[in-house]
């Protein structure tokens, strides 16, 4: 039997939540990464991250870190048999969610009659993440009451 709930030895190789969690970053990061982008160059400033030859060294990280983070989540969910639940995941979900919808606002509030095209995807992207959110509290709930 390979089921780690009723064998302490087995190995978990199903699909865990994290390695869920991993594969959903990583395959968004053209939606991600440029999500990122938009937050970091509205609250640290677009001259950081842009240059004269296009893309600073910087532009890029912030681009690609959620290819890199989700590759991570992936690869640790291989390693270990810890995971986060699916409860913390859906705080997680609802973490970033805030954090968008905050950063969004206040760049649409603050820009003195500029569009703020960034900001109004991250806030559109926090309706998303809130509906994951939510979607993730109820699937964690009919894990613990089937």
């Amino acid at each position: 039997m390979n089921d780690p709930a009723h064998n302490p030895t087995a190995r978990n190789t199903g699909t865990s939540p994290l390695r869920i969690a991993g594969l959903v970053v990583a395959c968004s990061t053209p939606i991600s990464g440029f999500l990122s982008y938009a937050a970091v160059a509205i609250l640290g400033g677009e001259s950081q991250l842009e240059g004269s030859g296009g893309l600073t060294p910087l532009g890029l990280a912030v681009s690609g870190a959620p290819l890199i983070l989700g590759v991570l989540l992936v690869l640790i969910s291989f390693l270990t048999d810890r995971t986060p639940s699916l409860r913390a995941l859906a705080v997680a979900a609802g973490v970033a969610s805030v954090a968008s919808l905050g950063v969004g606002l206040w760049s649409a509030v603050s820009a003195k009659g500029d569009a703020s095209i960034g900001g109004g995807l991250l806030v559109v992207a926090a309706i998303g993440l809130a509906a994951a959110c939510v979607a993730l509290f109820r699937a964690a709930g009919k894990q613990e009451n089937p």
